[in-house]
């Protein structure tokens, strides 16, 4: 667990430093490295660093796969790079998917691919859209083929255990409800107070349980950085299509969390770590803003 952890952080690291600036990487690493949450949410021998790992995995893919875009030649042999490429972002959301169920929320990044073929494709308009609609339902197919051949109970009769499996989920989640009612997020007033709260200060990586505002206004920050540097470049440069590759899928597989109905700690995963990311670019914004305010002429 703590090999994949390790993984995702060196390969995030790298994207986060072509996507941003070296120092936005390194405070990314250096949160990494101080952050109780992530130290034992991610060495303990469950499906977490595993999701992570896949989940970083479809990021990388997608990056790979944006960036040969951008670069078209329309021959035979470009051609099939680009289709082994979408297939290997479904093939990581399968595995995505496999190594715990909320990791098929990343099944819309094929929508990413579709639109990075859209700006990018060398052809008429209505073979990008020909090519977009191709590209996502490659993605998805391959999710589909990977989720289920990764696990063999689901062999006999893959959309029936499919639904038993879902079925079983349920269940099993209403029962947690049911045990552990006292942690349990009940209401729309409840979630809007105890979900930023996790996120934005218990186990936030500045001053934990200390500084709700200080990483609230960084992610407010990184975020604007982000959607700035996305919206002046779209798939344009290679560093607006690292951001698009992080922050899409981040995006999506975050979302379900924030809908959790307990109040468990490693429920969080997944918008903790990319809040993380995000506030990590926002204080690298602030740190070489004041350097060059400082700096003398």
């Amino acid at each position: 667990m703590v090999v994949l952890a390790i993984g995702s952080w060196t390969i995030l690291f790298g994207l986060i430093h072509k996507a941003t600036s070296p120092l936005a990487g390194y405070i990314w690493l250096l949160f990494g490295i101080i952050s109780p949450y992530f130290h034992l949410h991610l060495s303990r021998a469950m499906a977490d660093s595993v999701l992570l790992f896949c989940c970083v995995l479809v990021i990388l893919t997608s990056y790979f796969t944006l960036l040969h875009l951008r670069q078209p030649q329309p021959t035979s042999r470009w051609k099939w790079h680009l289709w082994l490429l979408t297939i290997s972002v479904g093939i990581c959301v399968g595995a995505t998917g496999a190594a715990k169920l909320n990791g098929l929320a990343l099944a819309p990044v094929g929508l990413l691919i579709g639109a990075g073929v859209i700006h990018r494709y060398p052809a008429t308009l209505r073979q990008r859209w020909l090519m977009a609609g191709a590209s996502v339902l490659v993605v998805g197919v391959c999710s589909l083929l990977i989720f289920v051949a990764l696990n063999p109970y689901l062999w006999p009769n893959p959309i029936m255990r499919t639904k038993i499996m879902l079925d079983q989920r349920t269940f099993e989640m209403t029962d947690q409800q049911r045990f552990f009612a006292e942690q349990g997020i009940n209401s729309l007033s409840k979630r809007m107070t105890i979900v930023p709260l996790r996120i934005f200060s218990n186990y936030a990586p500045i001053l934990p349980n200390k500084a709700l505002p200080i990483n609230l206004a960084l992610f407010i920050l990184g975020l604007y950085v982000i959607i700035k540097r996305i919206r002046v470049e779209t798939f344009l440069q290679p560093r607006s299509l690292a951001l698009l590759s992080v922050m899409v899928p981040g995006f999506f597989v975050s979302f379900p969390s924030l809908l959790t109905l307990l109040d468990w700690e490693r429920y969080y995963l997944f918008p903790i770590f990319f809040v993380t990311i995000t506030i990590a670019i926002g204080l690298a914004e602030v740190i070489e803003r004041g350097y060059a305010l400082l700096r003398p002429n």
